[in-house]
């Protein structure tokens, strides 16, 4: 027997506010009454979940104001003799729960007076009638109570599942959340919407109807994020001007001025009309200007405790006719822009997939003599910059020579996974053994793995080796300590007293999970035992194999030194990360690698040169960058133009989880990538080394944002040697499993 209590009076109110706080759980979870019978109904409760999980359903959970109300039930019935779901005076199961202050939306009881021990009456509930099945079996309920006593010499026991209403209007606030985010996500969509609702009422009042323009719906969102975040930091909201000013940068012609129109809090463009429509006082809505011809829709929000936090941008404005953005292309043209627009690579597609090179061809002049060509990337959350460095590798493999792809990852975990892709494994297993999970469990790097599976076996291998000193995957809890000791062989290292401690202080160091440094005699014995290791290889005749290990072993070292002794020194410790993976990647260069074309896998922060000469002008101290070492610095100046060192930039769009990404805001007017979004091209490529007569100008204090879309100032060409541009980013895709 179930009832549900209506909440029809509660969702109204709900969905009214769209703000309800589902309250914290009532109780604890534990269900004790302290009466010496909570182990039973403990067991009871196991052996309930057990029948449950049979079927696919949920757990339970013991409650204690649902157990208080159970075995207030079974006390009435065995003081006063009888055995029935109402008292002689009609109290029911209600009045039970709801004097031990539990508030229901669903609720079912079963009564059994029986002999059967818990374990033998809990195996007859799935061949119960089905009246006692859909009770102890309702995919709905939560949470138990149970009840227990002794009725005329038999045990008595009232179970009681329930749903609170808390617990229910939880789920529903959370679905209604849901489906609102997931209408604000669709921004397309809300803009042919509003676009509907604008031209139904322009046409109402007999005006021309609009159309959406892609440059005004750019200045608009950007204007909604701004005022967002300024009406977040309570900071003076920018007005009109500072639309118009989006409206130009993103290549827009209007002939004369622009319309704003901004509302906060409406959850539906059939509100936010609404809400245009209903202002008095203001004169005639922007949306309803006869002027206008061209409407551009923003929009910015955010999930709150009451609800969201909505920002609303209408953008209207009148394109100029061709004679009149002829003159004003005249007057107002950056000459910094027409040079980009005839100087920088303009490429066709970031698609690996697409067989035509030939936009790529410029870069065998770029790149000639370079024979480590460094491929940076902002974050680590650029998809769309992911799928243009597949795309680079592999054609710098096939048509440019390049055959080892080395990756910001651990030189033995990516050494290991190699060997494994060499041997048949699949290559997003054998990847994910060495390299990095951001890399390695990604949608768009995955094609990357596949085709050096392909390529693994044939005459021209693009062979993978890593050079960071970290753990980066599994290899190394798998496999490195036992490679070691076949290479060695007989050894005496392993009959001495810091051996223990040495394999303790490996197993913390390979592992994802231990991240608490050991005590300090742990980390002596384990770098004695590494200097240990050094000199019996030392005493071997000269190989690959064996400087590759010494190799590893000083890799370890530094990782170890890192890891626990500068734990709490971040910029130590990443300064000594980016001097020991230098150190790596020299050594692959001149001694694994001699003569052969290295492309490097890397962020651009670990790629750049000269870092004490960037400013970053938001979001970092101005002094951030000051003694600051750098892979890529150290490199440089051992390889010099040797080494070529390509950063990637964005104009605007989305980074991080394509479910719940972050929305970069446009770049500023005047940086570098507000000027190759001008140029026109969405995706190009800017060499910063030698530059074509009139690019004097790149070699000046200029704004970009190629590290972590944090707006800095510098003479790029110190920085790097060219740059590529995606106009909008996208997110980073997870792989499938």
């Amino acid at each position: 027997m179930s009832r549900r209590r209506p909440v029809a009076r509660l969702l109204a109110i709900l969905l009214l506010a769209f703000g309800f706080h589902a309250a914290a759980g009532q109780e604890p979870a534990a269900g004790a009454l302290g009466d010496g019978r909570d182990e039973l109904r403990a067991r009871f409760l196991e052996l309930l979940n057990e029948q449950r999980q049979k079927q696919g359903l949920a757990p339970l959970r013991l409650v204690t104001s649902l157990a208080r109300a159970a075995q207030a039930q079974v006390d009435d019935m065995v003081a006063r003799q009888y055995y029935a779901l109402t008292s002689p005076e009609g109290r029911t199961l209600e009045d039970w729960i709801k004097d031990a202050g539990y508030r229901e939306q669903l609720v079912t009881e079963k009564i059994f007076h029986t002999d059967r021990m818990p374990q033998t009456l809990a195996a007859s509930w799935s061949q119960s009638p089905d009246a006692h099945r859909q009770s102890l079996f309702n995919p709905e309920v939560e949470e138990l109570g149970v009840g227990i006593g002794d009725y005329q010499g038999l045990p008595l026991y009232v179970f009681v599942l329930a749903r609170s209403e808390a617990s229910y209007l939880s789920q529903y606030t959370q679905q209604l959340f849901a489906r609102q985010t997931a209408r604000f996500e669709d921004l397309d969509g809300l803009r042919q919407e509003m676009l509907r609702l604008v031209n139904e009422a322009r046409a109402a009042r007999k005006l021309d109807p609009l159309t959406l323009d892609s440059a005004l719906n750019r200045a608009a969102q950007g204007h909604a994020e701004e005022v967002f975040q300024a009406l977040k930091q309570g900071r003076p909201v920018p007005g009109e001007s500072a639309l118009a000013q989006r409206v130009k940068a993103a290549g827009y012609r209007m002939r004369r001025g622009v319309g704003e129109s901004v509302v906060q809090g409406t959850l539906s463009p059939e509100e936010t009309l609404a809400a245009l429509l209903g202002r008095s006082g203001r004169g005639t809505p922007n949306i309803l200007g006869s002027w206008y011809t061209q409407l551009g829709l923003g929009l910015s929000f955010e999930r709150t405790a009451n609800g969201f936090f909505v920002v609303w941008v209408q953008c209207l404005s009148r394109p100029a006719s061709s004679t009149e953005r002829a003159h004003a292309a005249e007057e107002t043209a950056d000459p910094r822009v027409d040079w980009l627009r005839h100087n920088a690579v303009a490429v066709r597609s970031l698609d690996p997939a697409v067989e035509d090179g030939s936009d790529l061809q410029p870069l065998k002049q770029i790149l000639a003599g370079a024979r480590i060509v460094m491929l940076g990337e902002q974050s680590h959350k650029d998809g769309a910059t992911f799928t243009a460095k597949v795309r680079l590798v592999e054609f710098l493999h096939r048509e440019m020579g390049f055959d080892v792809l080395a990756f910001e990852s651990g030189l033995y975990d990516c050494a290991k996974a190699w060997e494994r892709l060499q041997s048949g494994e699949a290559p997003l297993t054998a990847a994910r053994r060495g390299v990095f999970a951001i890399w390695s469990r990604s949608a768009q790097v995955a094609p990357l793995f596949e085709y050096m599976g392909r390529q693994a076996r044939s005459g021209s291998p693009l062979e993978l080796a890593g050079f960071d000193n970290q753990v980066t995957g599994t290899a190394s809890s798998e496999f490195l300590l036992g490679d070691l000791m076949r290479f060695l062989g007989s050894t005496d290292v392993e009959t001495r007293e810091d051996w223990p401690r040495f394999q303790a202080g490996l197993r913390i160091l390979t592992s994802f999970e231990e991240t608490k440094p050991p005590d300090s005699e742990v980390q002596r014995a384990f770098t004695r035992t590494l200097d240990a290791l050094a000199a019996e290889i030392r005493k071997r005749p000269a190989s690959r194999e064996a400087a590759f290990w010494l190799q590893v072993i000083e890799s370890e070292r530094s990782n170890a030194k890192m890891s626990w002794e500068l734990a709490g020194d971040d910029k130590a410790a990443k300064n000594l990360r980016d001097e020991q993976m230098a150190r790596n990647l020299l050594w692959l260069a001149r001694e694994r690698y001699p003569g052969k074309k290295i492309v490097v896998w890397t962020a651009t922060y670990h790629a750049v040169r000269n870092p004490a000469s960037l400013l970053p002008l938001t979001d970092l101290p101005p002094t951030f960058y000051r003694g600051v070492k750098t892979m890529g610095d150290e490199v440089a100046k051992a390889l010099g133009n040797e080494v070529y060192v390509l950063g990637f930039t964005a104009h605007d769009g989305e980074i991080g989880n394509p479910a719940s990404p972050t929305r970069l805001a446009p770049a500023r007017e005047g940086s570098l990538e507000d000027l190759l979004n001008q140029a026109g091209a969405p995706f190009a490529i800017l060499n910063l080394r030698k530059t074509a007569a009139g690019g004097e100008w790149l070699r000046g204090k200029l704004v970009a944002r190629p590290l972590g879309y944090t707006d800095m100032q510098a003479d790029w060409t110190r920085v790097l040697d060219g740059m590529m541009f995606i106009r909008t980013m996208t997110p980073r895709e997870q792989a499938a499993p």
